[in-house]
C-alpha cells in the first residue's frame, strides 16, 4: 500500500482534531455517589510490586464516542481524556476498526501532533482495556465489573537483570496433529491492509489466569497487548502487524517461568503446544506465566535472520503482570522473534542485522527515553516509550534511533520491515471449525447457617468439550471449601439473609462463561444446647487468684460450636472442644465476689445460658515495709525490741501483723504491699 511520512500523518490527524476540538466529548463519565472502593464481587488484577499505583478512580466510559459502529462515530475525531483533575487532554483518533463483528474493536490516538503521547484502547463487549502514555504520566484502564472501569496512574522502572534474548541453537523438534482442534475463542482478525501479518497464538497457565482475575481478564489483557504492539508498529513505521489467531489455557510440567530451560521445554518438548501451533498456523507463540525468574519477566529466541530456518523457534515466555504497558514485555519478547536486539549497552547477542538494536536517549539534563527493545538500566528516570528504534522519527524532538552506517546504528523498525515477511510465512493459516464457548448454569439455593451445603457447579457445552470450573468471588457471609465443580458452603453462625458467589466454566480451547450461585441462608430450627457450670474447685481463693472454670455442654440435634464464660456479665473467654467438657483458666482474679455463667452456642447459632455460680476472692495478706528513713538497722520494734534486720531476716521483708517501728524518733510502718 502507499506509504506516507509519519509526521505528515500526524499533522493531518492534528488538523482534524482542531476542526472537531470544540465538540470533543468526554471519554470518562463520573459516577454519581460512587466511592473509590468497589463492591466485593469486583475482580481486579493488582499491579505488581514494581508497578506502583499513584492514584486511581472508578468511572464509566462513553463508548459511543469511540465505537466505530456507533451512530455518528465517524464524525467524532477526538475525545477528551478527563482522567484526573489537571489531566484532561484531547486525543485525536489515528486509527480504529472492529474485529470482524460489532462490540470488538480498537481505538488508537494521541493528544496532539507530538509523537511522545499515544492512546491504545481495546474494547470487547463493552469491557475496555487501555494504555495511555501521556506527557503527564502513564495511565491504564481496566474493566472491573458491569460497566464500571478503573483508571489508574502507574509508574514502573524495572530493568531486566540478565539477558533475555536466547540465540537459537541447531535443534529440531517434531509435531503431531492433535486429536481434536478448533478455532480458539478470541477476536476475529483485523482485515489485511497490505502489511505482513504475523499470526500469534497466546497460551497461558492456570496460575497466570487466576492471578489476572479469571479467563475474561487475562484474555482482555492479551488483546490489549496485541493492540499495543500494533500501535507500536504504526508509531514506528514498521509496516507490519500482529493478528491474534487464538488464546487458550495450557498447563506444563516443571516450573513455568521465563527461563532458558522452560523456553527449551515449550519449544521442543511440549507436543500438544507444538501441534496446536501447527494446526492453527501461528507464526509465533507467546506463553504467559505468573512467575518471574530472578528479576527476568520475559525470554524469547532471537531470530538471526536468513538463511536460518526460524520455524521451530517462534516462541517466547512472558510474565503476565508485565505483558502490557508501561513494561511492554509482550512486544519486547516478540521483537526478539523478529530479529531485534537490546540497546547496545545491554545486548549480549546481536540481532538479525548490524543495525538491529534498541535505543536509549540519555541527556545530560531533562528526561530521556528508551524504546521497546532497550532496557532502562543506566537510564535513570527515563520514560519507556511504545516505539521501535527508528532514526527517521522523533520523540520530543529527538531522533528515536541512529542512522544505518553510523558507528552506533540502531534501527529496529527497519529490522521489522526486513524480517516480518519471512516470519509471517513460517506457517500457513488454517481455518478450523469455530469453538463454541460453554454456558455457565446459574443456581439459586437454600442453605442453613452453620450447616454444610453441598454445591455442584454445572455448565453446558454444545461441542461436548470437557469442562473445568473455578470460583471467581467468595461469599460474604460464609466460607467455601472444595475444588473443581464440587464445593461446600457453610454460612456464618446465626446469619440469615442472602449470600452470593461467582464461578467460571472453561473449555480447553479458550472458551469461558461466568455464572452466579445465589444463596438464601436461614437460621436452622433446632433444639438449643444444654449447659451446666460446676462450682470451681480449689477454694477459698485469694487475690491474685487462678481459677479453673469447667462447663459441660451438649446438643441433641447438632453440635456445640463454643462455650463462652462470663463474670458479672463481662466475657472472660471462649472455648471450643471436641468433647462435652469445656475448661477455661481464669487467672489474675482480683478481690471481689463474682457471678459466673457459661453460654453454650450450637452449630445453628442457638444458645443456652448455664446456672450462675458465685465465686468469692479475698484480699491477699502479704504486707510490705515502707519508711522515710533509709538507715533500717537503727529501727526497732517498740513492742518486741526486735530490730528491722531481725524481721527482714526472719520474714523476708514481710510480717504477719502490723507493728509500729521507731528509729531515732522517726516513725515508719508496715503497709500492704
Amino acid at each position: 500500500m502507499p506509504r506516507f511520512p509519519f509526521r505528515l500523518l500526524a499533522a493531518v490527524a492534528y488538523a482534524a482534531c482542531l476542526q472537531a476540538q470544540s465538540a470533543a466529548p468526554d471519554l470518562f463519565l463520573e459516577l454519581k455517589g460512587a466511592t473509590a472502593v468497589p463492591p466485593r464481587a469486583m475482580q481486579r488484577d493488582g499491579a505488581p510490586a514494581e508497578l506502583a499505583v499513584v492514584r486511581s478512580r472508578l468511572v464509566r466510559l462513553n463508548l459511543d464516542a469511540i465505537d466505530p459502529d456507533s451512530s455518528g462515530a465517524e464524525a467524532i475525531k477526538s475525545v477528551r481524556l478527563n482522567l484526573f483533575p489537571g489531566v484532561d487532554p484531547e486525543a485525536v483518533r489515528t486509527r480504529s476498526a472492529n474485529h470482524g463483528r460489532p462490540g470488538r474493536y480498537f481505538w488508537y490516538g494521541r493528544p496532539d501532533a507530538e509523537a511522545e503521547s499515544d492512546v491504545v484502547l481495546s474494547v470487547i463487549d463493552g469491557r475496555v482495556s487501555g494504555s495511555l502514555a501521556l506527557r503527564e504520566g502513564f495511565f491504564r484502564i481496566r474493566h472491573v465489573e458491569g460497566d464500571l472501569h478503573e483508571i489508574a496512574e502507574v509508574v514502573s522502572d524495572r530493568p531486566q537483570s540478565v539477558e533475555d534474548a536466547v540465540p537459537v541453537p541447531r535443534l529440531s523438534s517434531t509435531t503431531t496433529a492433535p486429536p481434536k482442534a478448533k478455532a480458539l475463542i478470541g477476536p476475529a482478525a483485523v482485515e489485511a491492509v497490505g502489511d505482513p501479518q504475523v499470526d500469534v497464538l497466546v497460551v497461558y497457565t492456570s496460575a497466570a489466569r487466576r492471578a489476572a482475575g479469571g479467563s475474561q481478564n487475562i484474555q482482555d489483557h492479551i488483546q490489549l497487548a496485541i493492540e499495543e504492539a500494533n500501535a507500536g508498529f504504526l508509531n514506528s513505521d514498521a509496516q507490519m502487524e500482529y493478528r491474534l489467531v487464538g488464546m487458550a489455557e495450557m498447563n506444563f510440567s516443571g516450573t513455568p517461568a521465563p527461563t532458558g530451560a522452560f523456553l527449551d521445554q515449550v519449544s521442543a518438548s511440549e507436543p500438544d503446544l507444538q501441534a496446536l501451533r501447527s494446526y492453527y498456523g501461528a507464526d509465533m507463540v507467546s506463553v504467559w506465566v505468573e512467575s518471574t525468574a530472578g528479576g527476568v519477566v520475559g525470554i524469547a529466541w532471537l531470530n538471526p535472520g536468513a538463511p536460518f530456518d526460524f520455524t521451530n523457534y517462534g516462541f517466547g515466555i512472558v510474565t503476565q503482570n508485565y505483558a502490557n504497558g508501561p513494561n511492554y514485555t509482550f512486544a519486547h519478547e516478540g521483537g526478539h522473534n523478529l530479529g531485534g536486539a537490546h540497546d547496545r549497552d545491554h545486548a549480549s547477542n546481536p540481532g538479525a542485522f548490524s543495525y538491529s538494536y534498541g535505543y536509549q536517549y540519555k541527556p545530560a539534563s531533562g528526561t530521556g527515553f528508551y524504546t521497546i527493545m532497550a532496557y532502562s538500566g543506566g537510564c535513570s528516570g527515563c520514560t519507556s516509550i511504545n516505539r521501535w528504534s527508528n532514526p527517521d522519527l522523533f520523540y520530543n524532538g529527538v531522533r528515536t534511533g541512529v542512522a544505518q552506517g553510523s558507528a552506533l546504528e540502531a534501527d529496529n523498525a527497519a529490522t521489522l520491515r526486513q524480517i516480518a515477511p519471512s516470519v509471517a510465512a513460517l506457517l500457513t493459516v488454517t481455518s478450523p471449525p469455530a469453538n463454541h464457548a460453554p454456558v455457565a448454569n446459574d443456581q439459586t439455593l437454600s442453605a442453613l447457617s452453620s450447616v454444610d451445603k453441598a454445591i455442584t457447579l454445572t455448565g453446558s457445552d454444545s461441542d461436548n468439550d470437557p469442562l473445568e470450573f473455578d470460583i471467581l468471588t467468595q461469599p460474604t457471609h460464609g466460607t467455601l471449601s472444595g475444588s473443581g465443580a464440587n464445593w461446600t458452603y457453610r454460612g456464618n453462625i446465626g446469619y440469615s439473609g442472602p449470600d452470593e458467589m461467582a464461578f467460571e466454566v472453561r473449555d480447553p480451547y479458550g472458551g469461558y462463561d461466568a455464572g452466579t450461585i445465589a444463596l438464601n441462608v436461614t437460621v436452622a430450627s433446632s433444639t438449643p444446647p444444654s449447659v451446666s457450670l460446676a462450682t470451681p474447685a480449689g477454694g477459698p481463693f485469694t487475690s491474685p487468684a487462678a481459677i479453673n472454670l469447667v462447663a459441660t455442654a451438649s446438643d441433641s440435634d447438632g453440635s456445640v460450636a463454643d462455650v463462652r464464660f462470663y463474670a458479672n456479665g463481662a466475657l472472660i473467654g471462649t472455648v471450643t472442644s471436641s468433647t462435652s467438657s469445656f475448661s477455661l483458666a481464669w487467672t489474675n482474679v482480683t478481690q471481689g465476689t463474682y457471678s459466673v455463667t457459661a453460654i453454650a452456642r450450637d452449630n445453628t447459632g442457638q444458645s443456652t445460658t448455664s446456672n450462675a455460680v458465685s465465686v468469692a476472692v479475698s484480699a491477699g495478706s502479704s504486707m510490705g515495709y515502707t519508711t522515710r528513713l533509709g538507715l533500717l538497722h537503727y529501727a526497732f520494734d517498740e513492742g518486741t525490741g526486735a530490730s528491722v534486720a531481725d524481721h527482714l531476716g526472719g520474714h523476708n521483708g514481710t510480717t504477719g501483723g502490723a507493728s509500729s517501728w521507731t528509729s531515732l524518733g522517726l516513725k515508719g510502718g508496715w503497709v500492704n504491699s
